[in-house]
């Protein structure tokens, strides 16, 4: 008998920007899962429908736009789901507790970074979905404080033995971050994608930096990958994920 699979999308939804993009696109895409980040808390009744009726939801901050001017939106990250969420969990590795703290673009240093993990059975098999919206620094480059949080992730999760790690990462294929993830998880992007940084609709524009992520342990095949842009600034990932006989 085969094992289950999963449909399964991870998207950088950027709050309220796109909805009108994003809707037709998961009405046409039909995924058993949608991994959310920058989701504002006020957008769940759009996603959580008929189509995708479970959610998990964990706030990260209040986003404003560019200055103290716009109205800040809680946001945080989410998984939506037509399969039944079990137990959800996030796993904190920066920020400021249980507060939750204000922050405007471009200065993110002041926000709270986590790892939202759900339990979803399908036909009786259990799949372990996470994602996280990872701490970010201009241009793509390093610093210590990425190399201190994701320290403190990978710590956290070294005894989950199976997990389908999604999110925008904030650090590009090929440098060190990206690079420290995939010494722990397979990295299922296929490589012919070079950027998941949609130019049309980017602030920045154009920007060749592949920043999404769709990771998995061993005890997972993800297959089918690609990736569809024209929905938010980020393109989403699309893939199958099933469990490894």
């Amino acid at each position: 008998m085969n094992s289950p699979s999963i449909k399964i999308i991870s998207l950088n939804i950027e709050r309220s920007k796109h909805i009108d993009r994003i809707l037709p696109f998961l009405v046409r895409e039909q995924p058993d899962v949608f991994c959310v980040q920058e989701l504002c808390k006020k957008d769940i009744q759009y996603f959580q429908s008929e189509l995708l009726p479970e959610c998990a939801y964990i706030p990260m901050a209040f986003i404003a736009d560019d200055d103290e001017t716009s109205e800040p939106c809680e946001a945080g990250l989410g998984i939506f789901s037509r399969l039944k969420i079990t137990a959800s969990r996030a796993l904190q590795y920066a920020g400021e507790g249980d507060k939750i703290p204000v922050y405007y673009h471009p200065d993110q240093s002041t926000t709270n970074r986590h790892l939202l993990i759900s339990d979803l059975i399908k036909d009786g098999v259990l799949f372990k979905i996470g994602t996280t919206h990872f701490t970010w620094t201009p241009d793509g480059t390093v610093d210590d404080t990425q190399r201190q949080d994701l320290s403190k992730l990978l710590e956290m999760l070294k005894n989950e033995d199976e997990l389908i790690l999604t999110g925008d990462f904030n650090a590009p294929r090929g440098g060190e971050i990206f690079s420290t993830i995939t010494n722990h998880y397979g990295d299922n992007v296929p490589l012919q994608y070079t950027t998941s940084i949609d130019g049309a609709l980017h602030r920045a524009g154009k920007l060749e930096h592949m920043v999404d992520g769709l990771f998995s342990t061993p005890m997972y095949e993800v297959k089918d990958v690609r990736m569809e842009c024209g929905v938010s600034d980020h393109c989403a990932l699309i893939g199958t994920v099933s469990k490894r006989r």
